[in-house]
């Protein structure tokens, strides 16, 4: 899907971590989620400031060099 315009989400623990855009997660029993804005920013979609403020935003886990 890399370079494609279409919104991944999912609850896989470290979703956004791994590359995803918004990973859903239970935090202090309430719904919350992280938000990838690398694997954002290669597309072409538009996602509202107020629901990046709300989510978490994380980097992309680096792959270890063999």
């Amino acid at each position: 899907l890399a370079g494609s315009d279409v919104l991944t989400i999912s609850h896989i623990p470290d979703f956004a971590q791994r590359g995803g855009m918004l990973g859903i997660k239970i935090q202090d029993n309430r719904v919350a989620f992280d938000a990838n804005s690398a694997s954002i920013n290669q597309t072409q979609l538009k996602v509202s400031s107020k629901l990046l403020q709300l989510a978490q935003i994380v980097v992309p886990s680096q792959k270890p060099k063999p």
